[in-house]
């Protein structure tokens, strides 16, 4: 059986990279039905996904945090002040000036 997480990224980019629908919710509802075990797991990260707006490479980066810090390369403290730069830098800093 395939990694959850393995699955879970191979699902998001096909839903990320499909263009058949041009409503999210139709969207949405078309891979929740395809995938009800996934999606019921990870419903936020499904609805997101659909979102004309979603940004997978951030959901890849995000991912991979999670990754190391479940494999014990960095502790969960010190991943969540590298997100937490991250989207300072991304978000906040660029409104200051």
């Amino acid at each position: 059986m395939q990694d959850s997480e393995e699955y879970l990224y191979e699902v998001i980019k096909c839903i990320y990279e499909c263009k058949r629908f041009q409503d999210e919710n139709t969207k949405e509802m078309h891979y929740v039905s395809k995938y009800p075990n996934l999606s019921n797991i990870y419903p936020m990260i499904f609805k997101k996904a659909c979102e004309k707006d979603f940004d997978y490479e951030k959901f890849v980066w995000m991912m991979s945090i999670k990754k190391d810090v479940n494999e014990n390369n960095v502790t969960q403290h010190n991943a969540s002040i590298k997100v937490g730069e991250r989207l300072v830098d991304e978000y906040i800093k660029p409104n200051l000036t």
